[in-house]
This record gives structure tokens, C-alpha cells and sequence, in this order.
């Protein structure tokens, strides 16, 4: 609730910053000449040493970069976040540069005499759309005391550097972007100011950035050696002059002003006197606040847009231009001997733009005060001015008065605080919302007196007051991110924490003011109330006491003051994580006691429903208590062993229910807890803390909108949060159940739990209404039964109660103590019951038999929820296959919602398609769903038993010895376990539900939901072609008929219709386009499309013929679940069975076109008008018609020119299947079908990769590898199927290709030749160790080289002469022997090596001790040829050896013949080579 001084970040290692900036010392006082101990000169002094009073700082306002400069060093420090640290601060700034901008080779050597008198840090955003939330970089910009202005990276790399005036930067200030606050007021756009002593100058944001933009990206070529330094340009900028103010020593830039035309008039009035020119309207001005002597403060106003004096600027141009004329012609003795360095001349020639004049219309004037510093607001309206007389001062700016002046305050450093109110707007429409206040404070340091101190604005008090070093430096950050060119920021554009302080200790503090110090004591209880409740909520996470947590809680709503933050606090608190059931008691309880304490006449709409919801809230606070209570009491030694009550027996006298009941519940859990669920789930810890909150977060209390104020569970809570709070309040024990519902129904009265006898209990009908609406049933079920036994409870004890008091006797009476006892011996089995005599008849309320009723719905529903919540898609557990391959399209399941109402209210067919949905997406053969012993299959059996015994009656010869070969049908092939549990789960749901669930109404809904599967995305045929498949697996043909007139009205006829309508358009497979903007399918799905409804019209046309013959199938049959409950929407396959039939002979007109279609599609066919020239004008006008009606259909004798039509169609389909014919090399042996692979194909592919590997190992540059490595045959043929047959390239390949190969592979083999390397052996650990050469990867590559050019029709014997002249120019000359007898052309080979027998020649030449002496064995011929050489070309930087030499020259002289032309030169250097032999002997020998 107060202000704070919080540190924030810390700087590592302070002494070596202050070494770096102060070389001489910590500080730059003069060494002691008494050579005091520091302590004692520490002592001596009184204070501490100020040395961030002498340097120039600043801080990024994104706190990413922090700039300290000193004289002509500086040092830059970035922030990074250690985890590691055990303290509150994580924040540390670590030294990523330091050092002397004068000695550092990236700032292009400053003069030493250069000083930095500035710094400013400016984070620039990234241009990336979806950056807007942080800096890309930071751009560091310095001041220097020649007027220089440079631009860094964050690594000190320099950017940019140019002089903007002739006089020191005395400031850097920035303006980022800001949009209006208000209609009337305006944006302030991004602009840079450099502040000099007589003048401003003010660099645009938008030109200026785009320029540091280029510049980093240009350096960052540079430094990857892509490009050259590139100049920029000039900066552009304006120059402002201030002639009418003596000095200047700071300023603030406030914007745009605009005048009203009153003051315009008096302005011009008074400047330009009484007969003066003036505009009718108030020209643009931009003000300039000036701080420093005569005037103190100057208000100044420049023109917008007013023209430079350029006629200045041209002079000295000319100037210069003459001077440098004159200078180049006339003797420097003329122009008086003047001798100037380079550097001034550089400095003469840079052009300084003037300064444009601007005038001072007022001011501040005392002549014996000056100005230091000022700051301006973040409104800009009001600016703060610190002077030599210890004063501060607040200057409106627009008004252009003083209003306030603080006294005492020598050396002050001010800064501001814009602090925005905490607002809470909930439901409320964006368009309606008012903005948030801002609140303005004034920081002022005082370093004389060791005090911060924060005024509220403009003549509020002072709020708080801190102590602090008197050696620390308060900085204030008034900008943003800057490069947003005009783009707002979501959320504002301004620093988070715009006023810091840094002590000398290297410490970052933040100071931090709440809202409502700058309100009144009336206005403030809301704010004040907001920051308590904030403070609260960092108290919740922070303490770890009960009991003082329960003590500041109590405390800290009591001091609340505001209904509406108390709703907010009780919210929060209800919510949190970190709260305790006694904290939040506690704090209930005091805010109902303040507003009980009220009159209920006084209080408002919010006081009640802030009443209503912590009385709600106070009484699930007491039962959770309560039951957390009861679940720390021991058990007592009456409670019933679990043995005990899981005993068949026990359960079903406690429960009022017969044994059945029971048993059928107990296998249901035993099919629950065997078969979990197959959904992966992350579960975590529960710490018991989050228990409390949970069960408060599953009731719905109630609200200002609610006409109840009743606490009721809330809608659409998670399944797993409402089970644990049920396990919680249940203790999961059916006995603490029961006792739970009983003592909630002994709240109520009796007469309203229990009706009469034929009358039903609302009470108990809400019940069974929240069982039906359960997505549980299996809970449900359970929750049914406990609800049952306590209504017999109820009912019973009523009962007694009232014949007791009535003296009625009863025969089965029994004391009140004793009531339990009789009903545990009233609760008989069902089998006790049958034996049960006539005169033993039991009254049975409406309400008992709708327990029952429900009772047994809930166990249908229960055991199918149990199946379907668990996903039968095929898969694998622990790395293997539990599952095949699925042979029919997997649909996506997702787990539906089951209820008990859900069931009844959609019908007869819900449970099917429930089913079905759960099937869809097992991938299951449909023929394994069709099961004889269904109840369809009832007359079937009694048909076949007829027929069967016909047969017995007939004799049939069978010979003795042979064996019967019996046909086995798909239901009875074993299948696998995935298939065996969904068939099994599948029967066990068939005993609940025969009628929904026999085979053919089965599959008819499972085709179905492959027919929604394919509708929802048409491109995935492989779900038609499963619905096709299931539709022709159903058994009754009448289903499949109506079924199948279902499917072609809703789904296919529409899209067939386009097709055939486009085919016949187009007469062949259209564009993509074309097919799906008609279809909504690609051309390559059309073959497959009409295939699909080939096999559909087929299955329709069948299962026609066949509904004629057969009876239809009986609908009436259904489960008892639907016969005392609503029919519900009709089921599918009641609308399949009662579509009208069809027309056979208009089918059979649709198939015929079906199947002409799919062979165009096939063999892409172009055939004009298919549907015109296949058909007659009778068969064209009945193709489209509905298959129901009755049109006129083509006859026997067609026309001739149709016949001759589709005799042409039918031999170009039969041209095309022929071509289809391939020739095929068959392995009996082998029984898998596989494809065969073209080899060569294949071939030429490893040929490829080959390739790109060699380039990706040696890093080897090769334009276009593909294209110059192969002919246009093998690229055309690079990307084909493995498995398809193109042309290859052949042997005769083209000049320019086997060329491209041999420089690539003599590359390759030049690149393989550097990865020999040497390594000393040391043989039996002896001091002579041997050089050994490891090739092994070289000669891998240099094999795979040779490989591949057998393959690419390249010489070989190229590649072997260029691997030895590679092998002798790196010294390896023992390796290049054992290859040089595979070479062919020997004498090509010797004339190669020459060469490099000539530049070793000149290397030993060069290189020998006595030049003069060994260039003497050389004839001036020889000598002329051994400097013509490359000698960069010798690739082994050792010192040839002689002995090495004279052996490749007597390997030249070997090969090389007499005639060659290259052979008297190689005998030129044979004597040579021996007398340096001989030299060198005769050397060693001496």
C-alpha cells in the first residue's frame, strides 16, 4: 500500500568496470601523496567515492543494455537472467564490452584528445509482423566533445559516424512514438536530439533508422567477407540556433505548439510592432524549452517548415572548391608556408550545415541563476528545471509559467513517474469502457542530502520519502521502442520502469508510487482498496504460516472499504491456490459481519449480493470443514469390515436390492477396472493444497444475475474434477454415501421427500431427472440403487412413525430402535419372493417402481458407456504391433457424451449408431459383423431346419475313404486379439440390446457414418469405398435397398451428376480446377470415384432383385428401454425402409454411363461428348431423372450411329487394356507380390548421391551439380518412381557432360588428397620415432571417385594421373609410386610431373642458405623456365628433399621419350639436381 525502492538488478563485478573506466584508480581523485591505507583515508574523507557522478550513463528502456562512459572509455553491460541465484535478485549485468574508443580499430581511430560528453541507448524493434514485443537490437549512440555523433552495435562495432556540429554533445535525448492521448491532442513522431551548447539538432526517426537498419546489415556482410564497407549517406536532420540565449545547457524539445489566434496577434503585436505584416491564421511552431543563463528559461519557437539559409552553405562550398584550386597550382611558399596534416584537412573539408535561427519569444529571466538540467514530462506538458541555486522548479510548458518551486535541493536529478489506475471491467462491451486515469509523480534525488523524495502533481504532497547513497545517479527514461514507423504498440509504448536508481555498489533499484497516492482521501478508497488486494495476492504466495496467514487475511478485509473490491478479494481468494479453509472462513466471516451489522433497508444492490455470495460461500466452507473433519476421526469398532460388505448378501440387504441387482453391478465394475481406458493422460502430484479450491470451483453460488440464490453444481465441469470432489465429501464408501443422503433428506420434510402411494416425489424425480442427465451411467447406476435403498429408508420410517403415533398396530411393527433391523429383514431376494404365498402381498409406492425402472435402464447404459469408452482404433503398445493392418478406412473417434437421456431422447436408433461411430474407427472386415445368431436370422434358421430335414430324406452317395471339403465362412475364421476383443465386447452389448444391434441394422448405420466421413472431406475415397463395402455386407436386401436410395439421393447423385455432366463437357479428365470447382475432387480421384459407384450401382442393382423375392424386414421389434419412453426422432434404418423402390431398368442406364466413365477416368481416354454419342436422345433425357420415377428408357433397336459410337469407345478401351499387358519374370518360389525395382533406375540414383555427398564432405562448390553431371534423359529420369520404366541415358553420352564429370571428380580427388596426415610412431618406446601416413579416408574417396567415373563414361586413367601430380605436389611421393604402374599414358604422366619437379627445384633453391652459390648449378635457359612456374601450385610447405627429387627425375627420365618435347629439359636438370647432392654430402661432411 505504499511506495517502494526495490532492487531489480545488480551489476557483476563493479571494480572491474570502475578499473576499466578509471586505468589510474577506482575514481579520478588524485593519488594520496601520504600513502593512507584506503580505510583509513575512507574514514578520513567522511563519504564515499562518486564516481557514477563523473560518468555518462544510460539504460535501455527494454533493460537489456546498460552504458557507462568515462572521459574516452566506455563500457557496455547486457542483462541476463541467472536461475541459479538464491536471492530475490536474478537479474545481472554482465561486461560484454570495454575498452578506449580512441584505441579501438572498429571506431576508425578517434583522436586521443576526444572525450565522450553523451550516451543514449535506443532498442530498435524488428520489422517482422509478429515481433511487436521486444527489441531486435540495441543501437548505442555517443556524444563526443568534437560534435561528433557516433552509432554502435551492442558489441561496439561502429556503425555510423557524422559531425553535426562544431561544439560538444552536451545531451542525447530520444522521442519514440506516441500516439494522441485524446482526440485534441497530437502523435508525436520519433525523433533523435542532439544537444549542443549554442544549437539542437534534430535527427527524423523514420530516415535515421532505416539507416542503422542498413548500415548493421552491411557490417553484418562485411564481417561474413560477402561485400565492402559501404559509405551511407548523410544523415538528414534540421539545426536549430539559439542566438537569442546566451548558453544553453540542456533542453527539452516539447513539439508541435499551436496557438490560439488571440495570442498569434499579441505575438506578432509585439515583435513586429503596430504597422507589422501577419498572417491571418497561427503558423506551425515547435517549442523548444532552453535551460541556462540569460534568460534561465527560454521559450523558444521554430518555424515548421521554414527554408534553411542555404546561401551560407553555398559560399563556403565555393570557398573551399577555390582554396583547393588555388592550393594545387600556386606554391605553398605563397600561401605563407602553412603546413597542415591530413587529418585537419579531412576536418576542413566535412561541410557543418548552419544553424537556422530561432527566436525566444519569452523566458525565465535571473541573471544570478542558471540552469542545469530539465526534464519534460511523459505528457509533455509539464517540464521540472533544476538550477544553480538549489532550486527545482515546475514549469508548465504550454502556459510558459512557473507553478511550483522546491527549495534545498543543490545538485538535484529529477525524474517521473506516470503511474495508470488498476480497473476492473467484466462484462463489460470494449466500445463502453472509459480509459484508465494516469497519475503523475515527481522523483527528485538529492545527493548532498542522501534523500529521494516523490511529490504528487501539480501541488500535491509529498508521498514518500527514502533514504539513499549520496554517490548514486538517478536516471529517468521518457521513450520506448523506436522504428515502429508510425505503427502504436498493443498495450503502449512506454518504459516499464521509466525511473531507476544506481548506487555505487552496482545495485539497480526500481521506484515504484500505488495509484492512490495522487487521489484525495474521498477518491482513493477504490485505489487504495486495489492495492490491498494486490498485496494481498503476493501475501497468499509468500507466506507459509496458517495462522499468520489467517491473521493478515482477517486483517487486511477488514481495512477494505468498497463492496465491490471486497467481491473481487473474495473471488480471488476463493480461487487461489495458496488459500486455507480457515483463512477464507475468516475472511467471510468479517465481511458478513460488517454488512449484517447494517440495516437491511440501507444496503444497495451490491451490499446483497456481496452478502448473499459470502453466505454461500461461508456454508460450503462449513461442510467442507465438516467432512474434512469427519475424515480425521478414527474408525470406530461398529463400522463394518470391507469384507464384510462386499459379500453378495450384505450388499443386497443394505442396499434394499435383490442379488441380481448386485451381482449385475459388481460384473459391470469387474468389466470397468479390467478393460481401462486406452487415452493417455499426464497426471500430476496432488500437494492437497488445490483440493479446497477444487471443491469450490464445482458449485455455482449464485450471482447478481441469478434469480436463485441456491448453490447448485456448475454446468459442464470436468469429469475427473467432479469425481475426486465426490470421492472427498463420499470418502468413495457406498455406507458414507448413504449416511450422506440421509442426513441431507433429514434436513427436509418428510412429507416432501415421500409421496403418497400412487403419487410421485418431486423431490425424488430431480434426483432421477440429475441420474438421467449423468454422463457417467455406471455412477449413475450405482447412485440410482444407494437413492433407491434410502427412499425404502425414508419411506419405512415415515411409515412406523405414523401408524406409532396413530396406535395402529402393525404385524411387522417393531420399536423405533429397531427400525434399521426390520428393514434389512424386509429386503428379500427376488428368489424368496417367487416362493412367497398369495397372502404375503407388499405395498410397492410409484416411486419404488420407478427406482427400478431407472435402475435397469441405467445398467443397459452403464454397460454400453463401459464399451465406448474405449477407443478401438488398431495401434501399438510398448514398441510392438498388438493390432494389424486395418482393412477397411479408420474414421476419428472421438468418445461421446452417453447419458441416460441422451439415449431416450434420440431414439430407437441411438444406440446403433453409438455403436457404429465406436466401430467406424476399428478398421474391422464388415463380413466379421454379420452374425447368424441375431434375431434378424430367427425365420432364416427355421427355413434351413425345413430344409435340412428335406435333405436327410434324399440319399447321397458317399463313397467310403474320401474326404469332405467343407467351405468355411468369414464370421468363423479365428481372427486376431484386436479383432477378438471388439467382437466380444460387441456379443456382450448384443445381450442388452439384440434389436439395435443385429447385424444388418448394424452395418447399415456403420455405412452410414462412412458415407458423413466421406461428405466432410471428399477427397478421402478410401471412406466411400469402406460405406460400399459395409453396404454390400448388410444381409436383409430390403435394408440394403433403401439403404443404398439413401446414400445416392443425399450424397452421391449430386456429385455423379457434376462429373458426368463435366466429363461429357470436357470429353476427357478435366483440369484440376475445373474438377474442383463442379466435383470438389482432383482429376486423380476421378478413376477412383467412378470405380466406387461402379461397385455401389452394382450392390444397388443386386440388392433390388433380391428385396422383390424376400419379405421386408420387421421394424416393430425394439428393446423395452424406448416402450415406456418417447419414440424419439425415426432411426435410420426406419427412413431407409421406407423409401420408395426404384426403377431397375433406370439403374441399370445409370450403371451402364457409371462404367463408361470409369474406363475414360482409367485410361484417360479423350473421347468427344460420351453421354451424346453413347446414348440416344431417350437414354440422355432419363440418365439424370430421379431413380424413382417412371421416364420413357431406350428400347432394343438404337440408332445406328450410337452403335457405331460405342463400338469406337469399346475398341479404343480395348487398345488401352491391351498396352497394360507387361511382361513379367516370375519367381515361384517367392510368394510375396512385390513390385520390381528398375535397377538401372536405381543405378543412376545411387550415382546422385554419390555425387552430393562428395560435395557435402569437402564443402565443394559446384555450380548446378545435376544439370552438369547428367544429360537432359538422366535429369528427366533422377525423380521418377522407382518402379516406373523411363528412358535412361545411354552410352554415348555428350562431350560437354564427361568434361563437367572429370573436373568434378579431379576436385573431388584434390580435396580427398588434404586429408592424408601424418603421425610419428614410436616403435618399441624409443626415442626415433617413424612417420607414418594415414590415408585410409583418402583412399575411400579416391575409390568411390573411380567408381563412379567406370559409371559416367569417364577415363580413368585421368583421374589416376591427377591423383599422382596430386599426391607428389603434397610430398606423399611413396603412395604416388605404388599407383603410377596402373597409368596408361606414361608419358603424359611425366611430362605432369615435371612441373612439379621444377617447383621443388625453385623451392630448394630459394630456400637454401646460399642463394647465389645454388642458383650457380643452373643454366640461364633452366633458370628462366623454374621462375616462369606456379609456384603456389606445390602444396606441401616442407623443404623438398633431394634424394626424393632425384628419384621422381629418374621416374620422368624413365617414361618420358627421346622425342618428347619435354625431354631436353628434363635432362637439363639431372646434373643440377646431382651437384646439389653432391653439395649438400660435402656440406655434411665438414
Amino acid at each position: 500500500m505504499s511506495c517502494q525502492i526495490k532492487t531489480i538488478a545488480s551489476l557483476i563485478n563493479v571494480d572491474s568496470v570502475k578499473n576499466c573506466l578509471f586505468p589510474s584508480g577506482n575514481g579520478a581523485e588524485s593519488p594520496d601523496p601520504w600513502e593512507w591505507p584506503v580505510e583509513d583515508s575512507q574514514n578520513f574523507n567522511g563519504k564515499e567515492h562518486a564516481w557514477l557522478q563523473e560518468c555518462c550513463l544510460s539504460i535501455s528502456p527494454t533493460w537489456e543494455l546498460l552504458v557507462i562512459a568515462h572521459r574516452n572509455r566506455m563500457t557496455i553491460l547486457t542483462s541476463k537472467w541467472d536461475s541459479q541465484e538464491e536471492g530475490e535478485v536474478k537479474t545481472k549485468y554482465h561486461v560484454t564490452w570495454r575498452g578506449n574508443l580512441c584505441e579501438n580499430e572498429k571506431t576508425k581511430l578517434l583522436p586521443l584528445s576526444e572525450q565522450i560528453t553523451s550516451v543514449l541507448c535506443l532498442p530498435l524493434i524488428s520489422q517482422g509482423k509478429s515481433s511487436h514485443c521486444g527489441p531486435d537490437w540495441t543501437c548505442v549512440v555517443v556524444g563526443l566533445s568534437s560534435g561528433f555523433v557516433q552509432f554502435y552495435t551492442e558489441n561496439c562495432n561502429l556503425l555510423l559516424s557524422e559531425q553535426l556540429h562544431n561544439e560538444p554533445v552536451t545531451h542525447l535525448k530520444c522521442q519514440s512514438f506516441e500516439p494522441a492521448r485524446y482526440s485534441t491532442a497530437q502523435e508525436h513522431s520519433e525523433d533523435l536530439y542532439v544537444v549542443c551548447c549554442s544549437a539542437v539538432c534534430v535527427l527524423m526517426g523514420s530516415g535515421l533508422f532505416e539507416t542503422l537498419r542498413a548500415c548493421r546489415n552491411q557490417l553484418a556482410r562485411v564481417q561474413a567477407n560477402c561485400g565492402d564497407m559501404i559509405r551511407p549517406p548523410p544523415l538528414r536532420y534540421k539545426k536549430w540556433g539559439f542566438t537569442e540565449q546566451d548558453r544553453v545547457a540542456d533542453l527539452e524539445v516539447v513539439g508541435p505548439a499551436t496557438d490560439s489566434t488571440f495570442d498569434h496577434l499579441v505575438t506578432a503585436s509585439l515583435c513586429g510592432g503596430f504597422n507589422t505584416n501577419y498572417r491571418s491564421t497561427a503558423p506551425q511552431t515547435s517549442l523548444i524549452l532552453a535551460v541556462g543563463e540569460k534568460p534561465y528559461v527560454g521559450f523558444h519557437y521554430a518555424l515548421e517548415g521554414e527554408p534553411a539559409l542555404v546561401f551560407a552553405g553555398v559560399t563556403k562550398a565555393v570557398v573551399s572548391k577555390m582554396k583547393s584550386a588555388i592550393g594545387q597550382v600556386v606554391p605553398s611558399w605563397i600561401m605563407g608556408g602553412i603546413k597542415s596534416s591530413s587529418a585537419e584537412k579531412a576536418k576542413e573539408n566535412v561541410p557543418i550545415e548552419p544553424a537556422v535561427p530561432v527566436g525566444c519569444r519569452f523566458g525565465l529571466c535571473d541573471l544570478l541563476r542558471h540552469g542545469d538540467r530539465v526534464v519534460i514530462s511523459p505528457d509533455r506538458k509539464l517540464s521540472i528545471v533544476s538550477d544553480s541555486l538549489g532550486r527545482v522548479i515546475l514549469i508548465d510548458n504550454l502556459k510558459g509559467v512557473a507553478i511550483r518551486m522546491w527549495k534545498g535541493y543543490r545538485d538535484a536529478q529529477c525524474g517521473w513517474l506516470e503511474v495508470q489506475e488498476e480497473t476492473r471491467q467484466r462484462g463489460i462491451s470494449s466500445r463502453n469502457t472509459r480509459q484508465p486515469r494516469m497519475a503523475l509523480f515527481l522523483v527528485i534525488y538529492v545527493p548532498k542530502q542522501g534523500i529521494i523524495e516523490i511529490w504528487a502533481m501539480q501541488q500535491g504532497p509529498r508521498v514518500a520519502k527514502f533514504t539513499a547513497s549520496k554517490s548514486g545517479r538517478l536516471l529517468h527514461m521518457g521513450y520506448g521502442l523506436v522504428g515502429l514507423n508510425n505503427i502504436p504498440l498493443k498495450g503502449g509504448n512506454r518504459c516499464q520502469f521509466s525511473c531507476v536508481f544506481i548506487d555505487p555498489s552496482g545495485l539497480v533499484k526500481e521506484i515504484s508510487v500505488p495509484f492512490h497516492f495522487a487521489l484525495s482521501d474521498k477518491n482513493s478508497n477504490r485505489a487504495r482498496d486495489l492495492h490491498l488486494l494486490k498485496k494481498l495476492k503476493v501475501l497468499l504466495k509468500e507466506e507459509d504460516s496458517d495462522d499468520k496467514l489467517i491473521e493478515e487475511v482477517r486483517k487486511t478485509v477488514q481495512e477494505l472499504k468498497t463492496n465491490d473490491v471486497r467481491t473481487q478479494t473474495l473471488e480471488m481468494l476463493s480461487t487461489s491456490k495458496y488459500i486455507t479453509p480457515d483463512a477464507l472462513d475468516a475472511a467471510l466471516s468479517v465481511v458478513v459481519e460488517k454488512l449484517i451489522g447494517q440495516d437491511s433497508s440501507s444496503l444497495d444492490f451490491s451490499s446483497k449480493t456481496l452478502l448473499q455470495m459470502a453466505q454461500q460461500l461461508q456454508r460450503l466452507v462449513s461442510f467442507y470443514q465438516f467432512v474434512h473433519q469427519e475424515h480425521q476421526v478414527p474408525p470406530t469398532y461398529n463400522t463394518v469390515v470391507a469384507d464384510v460388505l462386499n459379500s453378495l448378501q450384505t450388499l443386497s440387504v443394505l442396499l434394499h436390492a435383490s442379488e441380481r441387482e448386485v451381482n449385475g453391478v459388481r460384473k459391470l465394475i469387474a468389466a470397468v477396472e479390467t478393460k481401462p481406458q486406452s487415452e493417455a493422460r499426464v497426471a500430476f502430484r496432488e500437494d492437497g493444497k488445490t483440493a479446497f479450491v477444487e471443491f469450490l470451483s464445482c458449485f455455482d453460488i449464485g450471482g447478481p444475475l441469478k434469480e436463485t440464490s441456491e448453490i447448485c453444481l456448475k454446468k459442464n465441469i470436468s469429469e475427473d474434477k467432479l469425481k475426486r470432489s465426490s470421492e472427498f465429501a463420499i470418502s468413495g464408501n457406498i455406507r458414507s454415501f448413504m449416511e450422506l443422503l440421509k442426513a441431507i433428506c433429514s434436513l427436509a420434510d418428510v412429507n416432501v421427500i415421500c409421496a403418497e402411494y400412487n403419487e410421485l416425489s418431486t423431490w425424488w424425480c430431480d434426483v432421477r431427472s440429475v441420474l438421467m442427465d449423468s454422463v457417467n451411467p455406471f455412477m449413475a447406476l450405482t447412485g440410482a440403487i444407494v437413492c433407491r435403498a434410502v427412499a425404502l429408508c425414508v419411506e419405512r420410517e415415515r411409515d412406523f412413525k405414523n401408524h406409532h403415533a396413530h396406535d395402529v398396530l402393525v404385524p411387522n411393527a417393531v420399536p423405533a430402535g429397531a427400525v434399521s433391523q426390520q428393514q434389512e429383514s424386509s429386503a428379500a431376494s427376488p428368489d424368496d419372493e417367487a416362493h412367497s404365498s398369495a397372502s404375503e402381498w407388499e405395498n410397492v409406492s410409484r416411486d419404488t417402481c420407478h427406482w427400478s425402472l431407472l435402475i435397469g435402464q441405467l445398467e443397459d447404459v452403464a454397460l454400453l458407456d463401459t464399451v465406448l469408452r474405449r477407443k478401438p482404433t488398431p495401434g501399438e503398445k510398448g514398441g510392438m504391433q498388438i493390432s494389424p493392418k486395418p482393412q477397411l478406412f479408420c474414421c476419428l473417434y472421438r468418445r461421446p457424451a452417453v447419458s441416460l437421456s441422451y439415449v431416450l431422447n434420440r431414439g430407437k436408433g441411438s444406440v446403433s449408431e453409438l455403436v457404429a461411430q465406436w466401430l467406424s474407427s476399428a478398421g474391422l472386415d464388415p463380413c466379421k459383423l454379420v452374425d447368424v445368431s441375431d434375431v434378424e436370422f430367427e425365420n432364416l434358421e427355421q427355413e434351413q431346419t425345413e430344409e435340412s430335414n428335406l435333405r436327410k430324406t434324399a440319399s447321397v452317395d458317399i463313397k467310403e475313404g474320401c474326404k469332405l471339403e467343407v467351405e468355411q465362412g468369414t464370421e468363423a475364421t479365428p481372427a486376431n486379439e484386436h479383432e477378438t476383443e471388439i467382437l466380444a465386447n460387441l456379443a456382450m452389448l448384443k445381450c442388452h440390446f439384440p434389436y439395435s444391434l443385429s447385424s444388418s441394422i448394424l452395418l447399415a448405420n456403420l455405412c452410414w457414418e462412412f458415407m458423413l466421413a466421406w461428405h466432410r472431406n471428399v477427397d478421402e475415397l478410401n471412406a466411400l469405398h469402406a460405406a460400399v463395402k459395409c453396404l454390400q455386407a448388410v444381409p436383409s436386401p430390403h435394408l440394403k435397398a433403401g439403404l443404398s436410395s439413401l446414400m445416392w439421393t443425399m450424397h452421391l447423385r449430386q456429385r455423379f451428376d457434376s462429373a458426368a455432366r463435366l466429363f461429357h463437357k470436357v470429353g476427357k479428365i478435366p483440369k484440376e480446377r475445373l474438377c474442383r470447382q463442379d466435383t470438389g475432387m482432383s482429376d486423380q480421384e476421378m478413376p477412383l470415384f467412378f470405380n466406387v459407384c461402379v461397385d455401389f450401382l452394382d450392390v444397388f442393382m443386386e440388392a433390388t432383385i433380391m428385396s422383390a423375392a424376400q419379405a421386408p424386414l420387421d421394424m416393430n421389434r425394439c428393446e423395452e428401454l424406448w416402450k415406456c419412453e418417447g419414440s424419439g426422432p425415426p432411426s435410420l434404418v426406419e427412413l431407409a425402409v421406407a423409401q420408395s423402390a426404384v426403377n431397375y431398368d433406370l439403374l441399370h442406364l445409370n450403371h451402364q454411363l457409371a462404367v463408361a466413365l470409369h474406363m475414360m477416368a482409367s485410361f484417360i481416354l479423350r473421347f468427344p461428348h460420351p453421354i451424346s454419342s453413347l446414348f440416344d436422345n431417350v437414354g440422355q433425357a432419363a440418365l439424370f431423372a430421379d431413380l424413382t420415377s417412371q421416364p420413357q428408357l431406350p428400347g432394343h433397336n438404337l440408332e445406328q450411329a450410337v452403335i457405331i459410337s460405342r463400338t469406337n469407345f469399346l475398341c479404343k478401351v480395348i487398345t488401352s487394356a491391351v498396352q497394360t499387358i507387361q511382361k513379367m519374370e516370375w519367381d515361384e518360389n517367392d510368394q510375396d507380390d512385390k513390385s520390381a525395382v528398375n535397377y538401372d533406375l536405381l543405378h543412376l540414383n545411387h550415382q546422385l548421391a554419390v555425387a552430393l555427398h562428395m560435395m557435402a564432405s569437402f564443402i565443394l562448390r559446384f555450380p548446378h551439380p545435376i544439370s552438369s553431371l547428367f544429360d537432359n534423359v538422366g535429369q528427366a529420369a533422377l525423380f521418377a518412381d522407382l518402379t516406373s520404366q523411363p528412358q535412361l541415358p545411354g552410352h554415348n553420352l555428350e562431350q560437354a557432360v564427361i568434361i563437367s564429370r572429370t573436373n568434378f571428380l579431379c576436385k573431388v580427388i584434390t580435396l580427398a588428397v588434404q586429408t592424408i596426415q601424418k603421425m610419428e610412431w614410436d616403435e618399441n618406446d624409443q626415442d626415433d620415432k617413424v612417420t607414418k601416413l594415414d590415408a585410409k579416408l583418402a583412399v575411400q574417396w579416391m575409390s568411390k571417385c573411380l567408381n563412379l567415373a567406370s559409371v559416367w563414361q569417364v577415363s580413368t586413367d585421368t583421374l589416376c594421373r591427377h591423383q599422382i601430380c596430386e599426391l607428389y605436389s603434397n610430398g606423399y611421393d611413396r603412395l604416388a609410386e605404388e599407383i603410377m604402374p596402373a597409368v596408361q599414358d606414361s608419358s603424359l604422366l611425366a611430362s605432369q610431373l615435371l612441373l612439379i619437379v621444377g617447383q621443388r627445384m625453385w623451392k630448394i633453391v630459394t630456400n637454401s642458405p646460399d642463394v647465389v652459390c645454388t642458383l650457380s648449378y643452373l643454366n640461364p635457359s633452366l633458370c628462366i623456365w623454374l621462375q616462369s612456374l606456379n609456384k603456389d601450385s606445390l602444396k606441401s610447405s616442407d623443404t623438398p628433399d633431394l634424394s626424393d627429387l632425384a628419384q621422381l627425375l629418374a621416374l620422368i627420365m624413365q617414361h618420358l621419350p627421346e622425342d618428347h618435347q619435354d625431354y631436353h629439359l628434363a635432362l637439363q636438370m639431372v646434373e643440377p639436381v646431382q651437384a646439389l647432392i653432391s653439395a649438400c654430402k660435402d656440406r655434411a661432411a665438414t
